[in-house]
């Protein structure tokens, strides 16, 4: 008997086990959607994530009439779980569960369709304000990356490197695609990344050039140190007795120097035909390369002016159309391969330039009758212009340049237009194209001589031809 009603026992206990699930399965995706709903509007989002997954573990289609119990409910718990990710941060879950909800097609039935489609709009702004957000930090990243490459350009040229050296011409290329990479990037952070990148590549090859170039130079120092016998014959009259012509070549020296294209070197007379290849190769590439650097070179001195001048009218209409022709000759640009065309181009970019330019120079040259009249105590200022100073003797044009124009921004200084015309000059010498450049040069030194005609530039602290350069503006006035 005993046996008897211990087998009965054990028919029960298995026959309740196996019926327990079933019950308790066809009530569990209920359940946990009900709790999931109520925790999105209590903004329990943690709860609301687990509480959700574990009905669409049970239940994984939406239904419009779906049936627990006796009930009839709208089941759409992709709609909630986007909501809850949402709020929790996850910006790219949240779409893909909401595109889910669209994709299986019961919530466009509903009155929830419209608050999903208000959902999906709101994130995908969110995401686009992130993303230039971020954008913002990595360009300023890449420009400061491009603005050190620049510096160690400068300093390399400065130690006698020149086109002559492959490692000089190896970080010049680099340092012309960082600035179309940066240049492009539009909102794209990894494109930021990888322009900072090529730019400190430039920069550690420029300084490697600069370090190669000393070593040249300290090789062969009874070269250029020994002065020839009729050195002392040869001495150079006083200014007071060259003539005019003799002067203005004299003080313009710079220009003719950095204009003039590198000596040929023998090796390159005696070409094998694959080396005459090559050259023929480069003689396509080069102008490209050059092209693409002077449009982007003159895309950024225009956006510098904008910003300097934005309180100009007049400018700022200049400033929009010529940013408009300068997308169109980029335009342009793309996948020519005719070198005649590609010079073109590259010639209209270079009168753009000086155009921009000689506007410039209107605009600082002529300072307002505020400026002459009510001229600030310079006091003040001092700090800033020694920071601006110590930039540019140590080779940091672009930074001057910037910190002096945001000086000048707020009120007229001599000193500040004297060190940004220096800094200006500086940048001429360096640069391919460098009549713009002292066209602003001469700008500044002007606007600064007619707010204290008793500046002068000290030749132990600045380079004879700048200096030379100063007096023939201040002359001329």
């Amino acid at each position: 008997m005993k046996r008897l009603l211990l087998l009965a026992s054990l028919i029960l206990s298995t026959a309740a086990l196996a019926i327990a699930p079933v019950a308790a399965s066809s009530e569990k995706w209920w359940d946990a959607y009900n709790q999931g709903v109520a925790s999105v509007k209590s903004k329990n989002y943690d709860a609301a994530v687990q509480a959700l997954q574990r009905a669409l573990a049970e239940m994984p289609n939406e239904n419009a009439a779906a049936r627990p119990r006796n009930d009839v409910i709208v089941y759409v718990p992709h709609y909630w779980l986007g909501i809850a990710r949402f709020n929790l941060g996850d910006i790219d879950a949240a779409l893909r569960e909401w595109k889910q909800s669209e994709d299986q097609g019961v919530i466009q039935n509903t009155r929830l369709y419209a608050e999903l489609r208000e959902w999906v709009a709101r994130a995908q702004s969110e995401k686009q304000r992130s993303s230039e957000t971020a954008a913002v930090d990595g360009k300023r990243e890449a420009n400061a990356a491009v603005d050190r490459a620049v510096s160690a350009k400068a300093a390399a040229m400065v130690a006698g490197g020149d086109d002559r050296s492959e490692m000089y011409r190896a970080a010049q290329r680099k340092l012309q695609e960082a600035l179309f990479v940066v240049n492009h990037a539009g909102t794209q952070i990894r494109e930021y990344r990888r322009g900072a990148e090529i730019a400190a590549q430039a920069r550690d090859l420029f300084s490697r050039s600069e370090e190669e170039a000393r070593k040249q130079r300290v090789s062969r120092p009874a070269l250029a140190q020994k002065p020839p016998a009729s050195t002392p014959a040869q001495a150079k009259p006083p200014p007071a007795q060259m003539p005019a012509e003799a002067v203005k070549a004299k003080t313009l020296e710079p220009v003719v120097v950095a204009q003039a294209p590198p000596p040929a070197r023998p090796s390159e007379q005696q070409q094998t035909p694959a080396a005459h290849s090559d050259a023929v190769t480069e003689d396509i590439t080069t102008p490209m390369a050059e092209a693409k650097a002077a449009m982007v070179e003159y895309g950024r001195h225009l956006a510098e002016a904008t910003t300097a001048y934005k309180h100009d009218t007049q400018f700022r209409d200049y400033a929009r159309q010529a940013s408009r022709d300068n997308e169109r000759m980029q335009a342009d640009l793309s996948g020519k391969t005719d070198v005649q065309t590609i010079r073109r181009i590259a010639s209209a970019v270079s009168k753009k330039e000086r155009e921009l330019s000689l506007r410039v120079a209107r605009i600082s040259s002529v300072p307002t009758n505020s400026m002459l009249t009510v001229t600030p105590p310079q006091e003040n200022l001092r700090p800033d212009l020694e920071s601006a100073y110590r930039a540019l003797a140590v080779g940091d044009l672009q930074r001057s340049e910037e910190m002096l124009t945001k000086i000048l921004s707020a009120q007229a200084s001599d000193k500040a237009y004297l060190l940004r015309g220096c800094g200006r000059y500086t940048q001429a010498i360096l640069s391919r194209q460098p009549d713009p450049l002292l066209a602003a040069a001469t700008a500044d030194f002007r606007a600064a001589l007619k707010l204290n005609r008793g500046l002068h530039l000290d030749p132990a602290a600045f380079s004879p031809k700048l200096v030379a350069f100063f007096d023939q503006v201040k002359k001329g006035q």
